[in-house]
């Protein structure tokens, strides 16, 4: 197993590196979520974030740097229109959030897991953009405006919302998005291995399609480039990326961490690379 890390901080910018490109290509192919069971679920993407608490102090640190102090509390003013100025209460700012991507067959389901202190009392909060309440069956039940119905389960502090009749993959994400928190603000992890073959065709599918537009629009993209990355895509056991803001270290950075597979092209590259820079 070869590990590689890449960081850039901001506000220097360099094209995108292709695993991250192929990272958010892949998440692409997601599309609205779908009911999966919970048995035989295997991880194959984390997008998780920072406590609220902690999104906060480093949103009122960024607004120091670019001139404008107040941006947390302008940020606040958002949450607090859009919830009928109750705020987040029910909301446990303690602790991480995020999303956890399954897949069992060639479909993929997606669940968030919000930590709550009171669930009631957020549910209640976002009731203009979720909508009333339902309870079935034991499960509180919501149907956004113009969206699908959600199931919503609380376990052990958690919120756990999914697709209507969908069973949470994980009772406690602690440990999927601490992999992903504790180097960075927000970011994501993936598994591309872990893609189903049917996931990888769609994927190849999108791909396709994305490059016939950009030659529309007179930036064409060879087919073996698109080859050559997904190739690419499965020389990767793990890839992490992610945003870190640092206010102790008084910087922002962003950064990209992968892991080979054992025996492909890329870790042989790799470590050749670490056998050249030894001497």
């Amino acid at each position: 197993m070869l590990f590689r890390s890449s960081r850039f901080v901001v506000p220097a910018f360099p094209a995108m590196p292709r695993p991250v490109f192929a990272l958010f290509a892949a998440l692409a192919i997601l599309g609205p979520p779908r009911v999966a069971p919970a048995a035989d679920a295997e991880i194959v993407a984390v997008v998780a974030c920072d406590p609220y608490a902690d999104l906060k102090k480093q949103t009122r640190w960024i607004g120091g740097l670019v001139d404008q102090p107040a941006l947390d509390g302008f940020a606040e003013s958002f949450i607090m229109m859009a919830t009928q100025f109750k705020g987040l209460a029910g909301l446990d700012v303690t602790r991480p959030l995020g999303l956890v991507v399954t897949a069992v067959g060639d479909a993929p389901a997606v669940h968030a897991y919000v930590p709550v202190k009171d669930l009631d009392k957020l549910l209640d909060a976002l009731v203009g953009m979720l909508g009333p309440v339902e309870q079935v069956d034991g499960v509180r039940r919501v149907s956004p405006p113009g969206g699908m119905p959600l199931d919503i389960v609380e376990r052990g502090g958690w919120a756990i919302v999914g697709p209507q009749g969908s069973a949470a993959p994980l009772a406690d994400p602690t440990a999927a998005f601490t992999s992903v928190v504790e180097p960075f603000t927000v970011g994501v992890q993936a598994f591309p291995g872990r893609m189903t073959e049917g996931m990888r065709r769609h994927l190849e599918a999108m791909l396709d399609e994305a490059a016939a537009r950009a030659a529309a629009q007179g930036q064409p993209v060879g087919q073996a480039g698109i080859a050559g990355l997904l190739e690419n895509l499965d020389d990767v056991e793990s890839l992490l990326v992610g945003l870190a803001v640092d206010i102790a270290g008084e910087r922002v950075a962003i950064e990209s961490r992968s892991v080979m597979q054992p025996g492909s092209p890329a870790a042989a590259a790799m470590a050749e690379l670490a056998r050249s820079e030894e001497h």
